[in-house]
């Protein structure tokens, strides 16, 4: 299997009405997910069974700049409500946001984002930027249409 922990190195940044030119031309998407190296499968099993997911570390012990992108996830695990109100994570992630490195949010990991407040500026770490999220009202009509298509499957089986 191929690797899929090649570390992050930050590219140039493009100047305005530039091109970046790719390193490979484009090609065709693979037609199953085993003709990919990368696929989603393999780097989630690689990550799965990585020594360092075997054995996570507390938030207070994070130190921020030994590494070089954060990405916080969400969902709706039973642990979530002490990850978007903890005080420690949310100043490590200021700790992070300030080493201007890559961060990317998914679901209610974008609500932890705007949670974390830089003590210097006593504004959230997202103020004055464009991001997405989820709607309330958008979550619970996924999680409504969800939980419809599960039970139909059950029954239909």
């Amino acid at each position: 299997m191929a690797s899929c922990s090649a570390r992050w190195e930050r590219p140039p940044m493009p100047r305005a009405a530039t091109t970046v030119p790719c390193a490979e031309p484009p090609r065709p998407p693979p037609r199953s997910s085993s003709e990919c190296p990368h696929s989603s499968l393999a780097c989630g099993a690689e990550m799965r069974d990585d020594p360092s997911m075997q054995a996570p570390i507390a938030w207070r012990d994070i130190v921020p700049s030994q590494y070089d992108g954060l990405f916080l996830t969400g969902g709706h695990a039973p642990g979530m409500r002490q990850y978007l109100e903890n005080s420690t994570l949310q100043q490590k992630i200021v700790e992070f946001w300030k080493l201007d490195r890559p961060v990317g949010a998914v679901c209610h990991g974008t609500l932890l984002l705007a949670r974390c407040v830089d003590p210097d500026t006593e504004r959230s770490v997202l103020y004055g930027r464009t991001t997405s999220t989820l709607p309330g009202v958008c979550d619970w009509s996924s999680f409504v249409v969800a939980r419809t298509h599960q039970r139909q499957a059950l029954t239909l089986t």
